[in-house]
């Protein structure tokens, strides 16, 4: 017999439920926290009011971003991702995925770490499903690591200005 579907307790009861979990972090997490929030809650608000481009444009990364000798060790980049996952999980009931993404995306380039937005879809017996994780180097550092074999990743999309310049080469 399956077992029953939990009820849902309420938008109230979810949040001080996060937020005893919040209380119970060690206190190193705090400020990462207090960093990734404010992040997370911008984005999320972003994508219910703008259009999906507006959002990764608005969230793109700075052409310069951190200086490589302003980079920050590997150990609290994934401590910063780690805060994002939990975060995003505990806060953001459905479907956290996008807003982890950018926002960890946006987050890292701060830090001195460009990755990559990468989005997939996948069919099964469900319907269709969507996913969206960061890769950093070609690995998958935030959305599950088995994301690009359980989703087929959509190729990158080009910018505007790279897409006239490999035409105008073509043109030549």
């Amino acid at each position: 017999m399956p077992t029953p579907k939990a009820p849902d307790r309420g938008p109230l009861a979810r949040t001080l439920s996060a937020a005893g979990r919040a209380r119970r972090l060690p206190r190193a997490s705090w400020g990462a926290l207090a960093r990734v929030l404010p992040m997370l809650l911008v984005v999320r608000i972003a994508l219910w009011a703008l259009p999906y481009r507006t959002v990764v444009r608005l969230f793109e990364p700075s052409a310069g971003g951190a200086a490589s000798a302003d980079k920050v060790p590997p150990q609290q980049a994934s401590a910063l991702l780690r805060t994002v996952a939990w975060a995003g999980r505990t806060l953001l009931a459905d479907r956290p995925c996008l807003t982890q993404a950018i926002a960890g995306r946006w987050l890292l380039a701060r830090k001195g770490y460009p990755s990559t937005l990468r989005l997939g879809v996948r069919r099964d017996e469900d319907g269709i499903g969507a996913h969206a994780w960061l890769e950093v180097d070609g690995r998958i550092v935030l959305g599950g690591g088995d994301s690009s074999v359980v989703y087929s990743p959509f190729r990158p999309a080009r910018r505007r200005d790279e897409v006239q310049d490999a035409l105008a080469a073509e043109e030549r």
